[in-house]
């Protein structure tokens, strides 16, 4: 808990002021109770303006309010009926439980109740209220806090219709149209009225009503006469009532007013032996016909209150019989509670209830921003602000550097700083630059920026053409932190979260309540849990609200940013966004009580003792709340409820990142479509089935009528009014595919392709390159004399090696020829973007012809390994309905570049001499681990040891090593891939290291031999001397 008490305070007589009191101590029996949600009853309002009701006079300083829900924050001794946590409603009488009146369950009658805002005891419009455990009462997941402080006008309503005694068929008359009488009417239809008339003064009011619990509604416009008896003038009104409005006697009224002359009209209104019951609060002696009342026998029933009525009152709201939300007409925050009390002493016309609230709702966000496109990324920042204005959000956080799109690469070297720009209400606030910048695999910040001095805070002159839009000249600029009436509020950038120490950590210990982080993180498959613990791990051990925002999207380059926005409150997660979006803004809010970071940090005496000694930060003062003054919308009121956090599997990762990524190529590139070598193997199989996914998003969210989507869909298609509604028919426009086989080409995978194709969609070809091959083998042949052979027909490895490429390096010139060529031939404009197809192990490996069909555009699985591939196809094949998938998972994999015989098959392994497993073992070894050749056998001896020899494992390790080292040179030449693995070869940006190696790693390898040899001989020895033993 905060180390103070808020406490709303009646000092006397026409004055309320806030005060700051001690927190109460939950005695036995008892708990405490953080107030969330207070409905301002009349009763207030009358202490306030009047100093008493009746006898009960305010003679000393006494907190108002009594219509209260709230969470429970402790727990005094022996209380087992409710936990931390606990939202509950507050009954606000606590009776002595001793007295007749509270043996015989009437303890409303209690003449010793101590009863919430009624002098002398204080009231619940604080931040935390001590209560009787078992007058508090927990509330359902399906009502909410607001809800919960309803509960006690409607027990009112309860209550009286019990006192009325309605039963099945009665007809009902309710005077008085406000909360209580409104509520009463509802408790009389719950019970069995037929039909309930309401009457007052005020039209908008019974506008309200005949919405709500009313049959029919009156408005009362006739006045007494000067001099008349107010008695005939009631008798006159209520024939007026029978006769012009055709009201029958009924069997019960309610008098919800006080008001003498409705009690009067009431006596004429009633059946004879009818009940007239006085619920409204009003003069303390009043005039009434006791003479037709005792010739009708017509019972006249007080109501004190209410007992026994909250559990019937919960009941009621959870199965939907009665709503008490339609009634809350305003809502001001806890700060402006004298606001909200002046608001009902002025009975506004359209007010029924008003409801204080201590909540906040903040937003953050994650958007597609692409670098340089200045227009696009400015329409996507205002869109973003605008939604989280409409979810009641005062702060929102954006992405890192989102103005001009994360991925500008030299183009930073225009600037300086990395820097967030905090503005409140038109004017520069504050400019945050990086303190620590992102500077490996993917991140070269430091080649592009300075890092910022860590509290260093400066003046910085604004450029002329910032300070004409805002006023200012000098704003400042640095590491500070910024102080708003309500809250205190930090900043994180990206890379600041992963670093060892945090600024967060200082920034809580010095009051910071709320973290921002604006951030550049793109998406490697297995990551995501990294972030979200890092997060969680932040605010759970300072305590505090961390609000999370990236970028989404391919911003022009290999990076696929994976958004996945959150806000996090005290380790929990309680709101999360989606990681894989075609979607190009995406906000997420939540409604959050900051008392409860005020709580979670007070349980910790550790912290306060760190705090004191923690440099304070420099704060910029912002002169607004961002509680809202005034809520007139319907927000959510309760604080948003945690949630675990929610993770892809790392096949529905490859389905939908490279996904969205293509989509985001193809359309920001402008051409008409993807153009994919179809081989019928494992490799071009995933990539065609991630266009598949691609097509599937995009016929899912033009079908939720996604505007971007549908116009890019309609650009592609040729067609303005297009909608795609079916993928495959969707494909059928932007995808083709083609077999390109060979003699060497087996029925199998030219059947596999062509049936995948037709399940996808495609545009299909199917060729045969036999006479190109032929023509280049005899051009050879003609100028050489000489005639190469393949290994089967007893060619050298020199001669099998040229054969293969060349067949492989002609399929590249064909694909380009195609995908330049096929629209044309359909009357369809623009070029294709080829599609690559060589997984990240088969790059390590160097296992790829130099400027093959691998060489292409764009590469959606090039660090993306096998065996994660394959999981894929198996995954796409249940989750698509693909059964054809099966049969890639069952081929053998095969590059088809040999003849096949009768005794061999050219098979991918066989080839490499290492399995796609041990390749994929190896790559994180090399760069994960930084592992060099000695290092990764010192791990995988001890690994591997108990299933092969370390000799073995040295050839292993010396085989992936050699074969690495002469292939490295190919990897500068790699098509651009999707980044979704932490061991990617791509030699442009993550994977930097030189291509000629000196392949014999002479030292590496004689040290690696020494080992394994030393190793088997200690083997050997303890062998020996096991046996002697």
């Amino acid at each position: 808990m905060s180390n103070t008490n808020t406490s709303f305070v009646l000092q006397k007589k026409d004055e309320i002021s806030f005060e700051q009191r001690d927190i109460p101590t939950a005695g036995p029996g008892e708990v405490i109770v953080n107030i969330k949600a207070t409905g301002i009853c009349g009763s207030d309002v009358h202490y306030w303006t009047h100093g008493n009701i009746g006898h009960f006079i305010c003679k000393a300083p006494m907190v108002l309010g009594h219509e209260s829900a709230g969470i429970v924050s402790s727990l005094g001794p022996g209380v087992t009926s409710l936990k931390l946590g606990d939202a509950v409603a507050l009954e606000p009488g606590v009776p002595c439980r001793n007295c007749e009146m509270c043996k015989i369950g009437k303890y409303n009658l209690c003449p010793d109740m101590k009863f919430a805002a009624t002098p002398p005891y204080d009231g619940t419009l604080c931040n935390y209220y001590k209560h009787a455990a078992d007058f508090c009462y927990k509330l359902p997941e399906s009502i909410s806090l607001e809800e919960g402080a309803m509960m006690e006008p409607l027990s009112v309503g309860i209550h009286a219709a019990r006192r009325g005694s309605v039963k099945l068929g009665d007809k009902v008359f309710v005077f008085g149209a406000g909360a209580i009488g409104l509520l009463t009417a509802a408790a009389a239809k719950a019970a069995g009225a037929s039909h309930v008339t309401i009457a007052d003064i005020s039209e908008s009011k019974l506008e309200f009503a005949k919405t709500y619990s009313a049959d029919k509604t009156i408005l009362l416009t006739k006045k007494r006469s000067e001099g008349q008896d107010s008695n005939d003038f009631a008798r006159q009104q209520a024939e007026e009532i029978m006769t012009e409005h055709g009201v029958e006697p009924v069997n019960v009224v309610f008098d919800c007013t006080g008001a003498e002359v409705c009690v009067q009209t009431s006596v004429f209104l009633v059946k004879n032996n009818g009940c007239i019951v006085l619920v409204g609060m009003g003069a303390s002696v009043q005039s009434i016909s006791v003479a037709d009342i005792s010739a009708r026998e017509v019972d006249v029933r007080g109501v004190m209150r209410y007992c026994n009525t909250y559990p019937t009152a919960i009941e009621m709201l959870a199965s939907g019989k009665i709503d008490v939300k339609a009634l809350i007409t305003h809502r001001y925050q806890f700060k402006d509670a004298l606001k909200a009390f002046q608001h009902v002493k002025e009975a506004r016309q359209g007010t029924i209830k008003v409801v204080i609230l201590n909540e906040v709702t903040l937003a953050t966000c994650s958007l597609n921003q692409w670098a340089m496109d200045f227009e696009g990324n400015l329409e996507r920042i205002l869109e973003s602000i605008r939604i989280a204005k409409e979810k009641g959000a005062k702060l929102r956080v954006g992405p890192e550097l989102e103005v001009t799109g994360y991925g500008c690469q030299d183009h930073f070297l225009e600037v300086k700083y990395n820097c967030r720009v905090i503005i409140a209400d038109g004017k520069i606030v504050l400019i945050r630059p990086k303190i620590f910048l992102a500077n490996d695999g993917n991140y070269r910040e430091l080649r592009f920026f300075t890092p910022w001095t860590t509290r260093k805070v400066e003046q910085y002159y604004l450029p002329r053409m910032i300070s004409k839009i805002t006023g200012q000249t000098l704003v400042p600029i640095g590491d500070c932190v910024i102080s708003t009436l309500d809250t205190c509020v930090g900043c994180e950038t990206c890379e600041e979260l992963f670093t060892p120490a945090s600024p967060h950590i200082a920034m809580g210990l010095d009051g910071v309540e709320i973290f921002t982080n604006s951030s550049g993180s793109h998406h490697e498959l297995r990551k995501l849990n990294t972030r979200i613990d890092l997060i969680k791990a932040a605010t759970q051990k300072v305590g505090g609200i961390y609000l999370y925002a990236n970028q989404q999207g391919c911003d022009g380059d290999r990076l696929y940013y994976d958004g996945c926005a959150m806000i996090v409150m005290n380790g929990d997660i309680i709101a999360q966004g989606s990681q894989f979006s075609l979607h190009d803004v995406e906000v997420i809010t939540a409604t959050v009580d900051l008392e409860d970071v005020r709580s979670y940090r007070a349980r910790m005496v550790s912290r306060g003792i760190q705090a004191e000694n923690t440099p304070a930060y420099q704060r910029q003062e912002v002169k607004m709340a961002l509680t809202h003054s005034y809520i007139e919308d319907d927000i959510h009121i309760r604080p948003t409820k945690s949630r675990a956090p929610f993770y892809h599997t790392p096949e529905e990762e490859i389905a939908l990142g490279p996904a969205c990524w293509l989509w985001d190529y193809l359309r920001r590139s402008k051409t008409a479509g993807y153009f994919l070598p179809l081989s019928g193997g494992i490799d071009s199989c995933a990539t065609a089935t991630i266009v598949a996914s691609m097509c599937r998003l995009v016929v899912k969210e033009a079908a939720k009528g996604n505007r971007h989507v549908l116009e890019d869909a309609r650009r592609l298609a040729g067609d303005a009014n297009y909608t795609p509604t079916d993928p495959r028919e969707f494909a059928g426009r932007i995808f083709y595919t083609c077999y390109m086989g060979t003699s060497n080409s087996s029925n199998e995978t030219r059947q596999r392709a062509k049936d995948l194709a037709a399940v996808i969609g495609s545009y299909h070809t199917d060729l045969d390159m036999d006479t190109v091959v032929k023509s280049i083998h005899t051009l050879f042949t003609f100028v050489t004399g000489k005639s190469p052979n393949y290994k089967v027909h007893g060619g050298s490895t020199t001669e099998n090696l040229a054969l293969q490429n060349i067949q492989a390096r002609l399929r590249m010139l064909l694909a380009y020829l195609f995908a330049q060529l096929l629209p044309w031939c359909r009357n369809v404009s623009g070029n294709l973007l080829v599609l690559g197809s060589a997984n990240v192990d088969e790059s390590l490996r160097g296992y790829l012809t130099k400027y093959d069909c691998s060489s292409a555009d764009i590469n959606p699985i090039g660090a993306i390994s096998k065996r994660d591939l394959k999981r894929f196809i198996a995954y796409a094949e249940t989750k698509f309905e693909m059964p054809i998938l099966g049969d890639f998972l069952c081929a053998v994999p095969t590059a088809e570049l040999e003849p096949i015989t009768a005794d061999y098959v050219q098979s991918d392994e066989a080839d490499m001499g290492m399995s796609y497993d041990d390749l994929s073992h190896y790559g994180r070894l090399r760069k994960v681990s930084r592992c060099g050749p000695y290092s990764m056998f010192s791990k995988l001896v001890h690994e591997w040891g108990d299933d092969m020899p370390p000799t073995e494992v040295a050839a292993k390790v010396k085989r992936f090593f050699f074969y690495y080292s002469i292939n490295r040179h190919k990897l500068t030449t790699l098509t651009p891939a999707y980044h979704a693995e932490a061991y990617s070869t791509d030699d442009n940006r993550f994977d930097l290291r030189p291509f000629l190696y000196n392949a014999s790693w002479k030292w590496q390898f004689n040290k690696i031999d020494k080992q394994a040899q030393e190793l088997e001989r200690l083997t050997r020895e303890k062998e020996l001397n096991s046996q002697v033993d």
